[in-house]
């Protein structure tokens, strides 16, 4: 979804909204295993673009697009309610699996307190654990720690992603309703290299599980760096060494499964 200079920052808010209104992007799943269970544990919700001039771009990328055209809100808007949609499908199965749901539009406090008491009127079996990146943390400070400490008094759960090079401090940590820290995939594919990177994480999940937080090696790619990141003590594993991100109706078979079971394609 990259800028091009044959389109009016109007041209593109236009295509991006369009979007939105027109199917064009959907939502998928990336399954989290436990790495010493072998089992799926967990899914995280990604933004997924079935448009084919934009099938290369990624959630990421997608949503870096929404914030440059100012749309971060609108995406937002429709994101939040497809996965809900998602998660009472997932409630409808036997044990289902928690969900991990991305916030993109932290900076609007009073839009973010309004979603999720939107979110109250469904009745979910479990709330999703709301995902936000450690840099969006920072920028927010204390302000968004507070609107995030009221949404903990809600019954949300918080997961930290790209965490371990930022600047959360340890107060922080002890206000928010957290439950699993992300590490930075750069630390994850660093560590293989670079033994600063895996003291550093080794470090992270003391802290962690000091706080009775868990920790997810994301963009786990090879058995070395699989067998590595159990050795330092992570909990929970994603990336190509486990499953690709599946539409959520793919999860109906992998649900019936004995819950041991469900972990049988993962490394090791």
């Amino acid at each position: 979804m990259t800028q091009s200079q044959a389109h009016s920052p109007a041209q593109l808010r236009a295509r991006f909204l369009g979007l939105l209104s027109s199917g064009g992007l959907t939502t998928r799943y990336l399954p989290i295993f436990d790495l010493r269970q072998r089992r799926m544990e967990a899914l995280e919700a990604e933004i997924w673009c079935d448009s084919p001039d934009q099938a290369d771009c990624d959630g990421t990328e997608i949503a870096a697009s929404a914030a440059r055209l100012g749309l971060l809100a609108e995406l937002d808007d429709w994101w939040l309610p497809a996965v809900l949609t998602d998660v009472q499908q997932l409630h409808s199965k036997q044990n289902p699996p928690q969900v991990l749901m991305r916030l993109h539009n932290v900076e609007d406090y009073e839009q973010l307190r309004r979603r999720m008491g939107d979110c109250r009127e469904l009745l979910l079996r479990e709330k999703p654990i709301l995902l936000i990146d450690e840099t969006g943390l920072n920028r927010g400070g204390d302000p968004l720690v507070e609107v995030l400490a009221e949404l903990g008094g809600q019954g949300y759960r918080l997961a930290i992603d790209r965490f371990g090079l930022g600047h959360t401090s340890y107060r922080q940590l002890l206000r928010l309703p957290l439950s699993w820290v992300k590490l930075d995939p750069a630390l994850v594919v660093g560590a293989l290299v670079r033994e600063a990177d895996g003291t550093q994480i080794y470090n992270i999940v003391n802290l962690a599980h000091s706080l009775n937080i868990r920790v997810i090696a994301g963009n786990i790619q090879s058995e070395e760096q699989f067998w590595l990141m159990c050795n330092v003590g992570c909990d929970f594993g994603e990336g190509e060494a486990f499953l690709a991100a599946l539409p959520i109706h793919s999860f109906a078979d992998m649900l019936a499964e004995a819950p041991r079971q469900r972990g049988r394609r993962v490394l090791g």
